[in-house]
């Protein structure tokens, strides 16, 4: 439905987007993940056209529409503070680009009944957008984006304004809504868990590249290279010291891993307490952190090389999870150990 074509973009001859490619299907929400600065937004800009360009193409169903306007684009745009009218009331807000494109005022109203039952904002219509909780003001955001049917919905860090409790359980709901509608989307966040429960396939982007696209789960668990597996929270970096048929030598031990990867991460789901188990790397340290978060701990491990590894380690083992200063013999799972280019 939309492909993004070797986009190049330059603020005063610095690269801001180098080579964006991307392609994304009907029906799919993609969702923009980075830090602040690496360039999501500007590419959000680019493809609603409020950006031009200093190369390459943006084609919505093979058509380039570089040339057409913003308002002709039929694109959706959602931001952060919402941008709702504080004069007009629910019923205004929402219906307010159905008065720009000359809907008729009876077809209005149906349109929004349906989004505000869409959003689960049913009987608001009448209500001041200033005296609705930010959740109810996001939802009424949604709905004016929705209204008018766009091809292309674009969320621009929606939830960075509301509190964290109220973010987790909106997040959800907006996949729900955003699938009931039907709309291919395109969502901006810095956020790794809010892009994971919204997304049907995340894009990481650093210093104005994509560095992996793929699936929430291929990204957790596969991660491609140093900077994405460190930007997720994985840390367990090992750098490469030799390749030698298959099997990379690291300060922790030998892998088999396949190519001539700069690094490899042990996945901290690969990490396990059992002993003995044919196949399995054993390293033993010092348990230096433990940390309870409900249902598991993370430990951190100083193996004697100096090395130091983090892994998870289920609530259920109660009195069996090792104490801060216990050593500790643990074992990898040679399936959870991921190459990794770019170090």
């Amino acid at each position: 439905m939309l492909a993004v074509r070797e986009i190049n973009l330059f603020y005063q001859y610095q690269p801001v987007l180098q080579g964006i490619d991307l392609d994304i299907p009907q029906g799919e929400i993609l969702c923009l993940l980075g830090a602040s600065g690496c360039g999501k937004t500007s590419l959000l800009r680019v493809i609603a056209g409020l950006e031009q360009p200093d190369a390459g193409d943006v084609l919505v169903n093979g058509h380039s529409v570089l040339d057409v306007p913003v308002h002709a684009r039929d694109f959706g745009l959602m931001f952060q503070d919402f941008a709702l009218f504080p004069h007009l009331n629910v019923d205004g807000n929402i219906t307010f680009g159905l008065k720009m494109h000359g809907i008729p005022r009876h077809a209005q109203q149906e349109r929004l009944r349906e989004v505000l039952a869409l959003v689960g904002l049913t009987g608001f219509e009448e209500r001041d957008v200033t005296q609705l909780s930010g959740g109810e003001r996001q939802r009424v955001a949604l709905a004016r984006s929705l209204a008018p049917s766009p091809r292309l919905l674009m969320l621009d860090e929606p939830l960075g304004s509301l509190d964290a409790q109220l973010r987790e359980r909106l997040v959800i709901e907006l996949r729900t809504i955003i699938k009931q509608a039907g709309v291919t989307a395109i969502y901006v966040t810095h956020d790794q868990r809010e892009a994971f429960a919204i997304a049907d396939r995340v894009a990481v982007m650093n210093a104005g590249r994509i560095q992996q696209v793929g699936t929430p789960e291929v990204i957790y668990r596969h991660p491609a290279s140093v900077f994405v597996s460190r930007f997720l929270g994985l840390n367990n970096v090992l750098p490469v010291r030799s390749h030698r048929a298959g099997i990379v030598e690291t300060a922790v031990g030998e892998f088999a891993v396949p190519g001539e990867p700069a690094a490899v991460l042990l996945h901290p789901d690969g990490f396990s307490l059992a002993n003995g188990t044919p196949g399995q790397l054993a390293v033993s340290g010092t348990v230096v952190e433990r940390v309870f978060s409900g249902r598991e701990y993370q430990l951190a491990l100083v193996l004697v090389t100096g090395e130091r590894l983090t892994f998870t380690v289920s609530a259920h083992n109660g009195d069996d999870i090792p104490a801060v200063g216990d050593s500790l013999t643990v074992q990898i799972d040679p399936a959870l150990v991921i190459p990794l280019v770019d170090m």
